[in-house]
């Protein structure tokens, strides 16, 4: 080719030679300049330090406090960008993930064992919002479904298991009272999130205590998150399908106003079977909307966007009873935008 006989022809004197040496050294260096500049940013920004999966000093485990209103350990996690956000005194918002262990068991420190891989497993999403995440540890037992906050579970008169919720809102206040002696500002309303027997808990707490709540991400809540209307076309909706006897199982009337302000996500695997509702149940349920978790997805929207039309359903498709990497990353943002919103709206206040 030319440009090898060009460098290499013997056709040249020295000085030509080096003269041609020199023209290709100048040649070359811009583009070596270019090179370093556009590499050096990528080594720096690949050099930021990402997010470190959580250390045993992070993980805080604090003990039952019964006279605090609480008869169950719990867990609290603190990313570093916690300690980020508390120091530039921004409020902090509370993440809660109630625990679930998939089955029941009377030993407890299989509860305790899940809960800390709970905060294992999902670590990253707090880390990423800046937010500690609480996960109690509440027991299951073979008798009731707790994990899910079921109907027998607020109505147990078993003094460690009374009010489960409100034992939660303790774990709550003692976890930001914490944090506030540390001189950090904490929101009065918190983040919940939950999947599966978690997301049950999640949607239900929600609408026991809708004050309590910035906003709920639920996914496969199952079979059917409760509906937050006594009636729908004229079918009666007790707990845990709706609220029809809310006032008869805790003492108070729904707080609808509160309840329409929540940011609220749905999310259900378009191949997700998983179906937990109960037994006295199912069989009315399927009559009114369906067999299939997937076929009720359409009442529940309907119903939910009725009271508050922000609200977010999604079917992901191609999942089944799992969250796909999608749902994990959007639920961070969604989190996200709604701390956003609320302290923007602090600050125009």
């Amino acid at each position: 080719m030319y440009y090898k006989t060009w460098f290499l022809s013997d056709r040249f004197d020295g000085e030509d030679i080096m003269k041609k040496k020199m023209l290709i050294i100048l040649f070359i260096i811009p583009f070596i300049i270019v090179l370093l500049v556009l590499y050096i940013p990528t080594q720096r920004r690949s050099e930021k330090q990402p997010l470190q999966p959580p250390t045993d000093a992070q993980i805080l485990r604090f003990d039952a406090d019964p006279d605090g209103g609480f008869h169950w350990p719990y867990y609290l996690y603190l990313p570093e960008s916690t300690q980020a956000v508390g120091e530039s005194g921004e409020s902090i918002y509370l993440l809660v993930f109630p625990n679930n262990t998939g089955e029941p068991a009377d030993d407890l420190t299989v509860h305790d064992r899940a809960a800390r891989e709970k905060i294992e497993q999902f670590w990253d999403i707090p880390a990423h919002l800046g937010t500690p995440l609480l996960v109690p540890v509440f027991p299951r037992p073979f008798d009731l479904y707790v994990h899910a906050l079921d109907r027998a579970t607020l109505r147990a008169d078993i003094p460690e298991l009374m009010r489960i919720d409100l034992q939660l809102i303790a774990m709550m206040e003692d976890a930001a009272d914490r944090l506030r002696r540390q001189g950090w500002k904490v929101n009065d309303q918190a983040l919940i999130m939950g999947f599966s027997a978690s997301g049950m808990f999640a949607n239900r707490f929600t609408l026991l205590h809708p004050d309590r709540i910035l906003a709920a991400a639920i996914g496969s809540p199952g079979g059917w998150p409760i509906a937050p209307w006594t009636h729908w076309r004229g079918n009666v909706l007790d707990y845990p399908l709706g609220i029809n006897d809310f006032e008869e199982l805790t003492g108070e009337p729904f707080d609808v106003e509160s309840f329409k302000a929540i940011k609220q996500l749905f999310y259900l695997g378009d191949q997700d079977d998983n179906d937990a509702v109960d037994q006295d149940n199912l069989a009315y349920l399927s009559g009114l909307f369906g067999s299939l978790p997937i076929e009720r997805w359409p009442y529940s929207e309907e119903m939910f966007l009725s009271m508050n039309p922000e609200t977010e359903f999604y079917i992901d498709p191609g999942v089944g009873h799992s969250i796909s990497s999608k749902m994990w990353r959007y639920q961070i943002q969604f989190f996200a935008g709604a701390m956003a919103a609320d302290r923007n709206q602090g600050r125009e206040k």
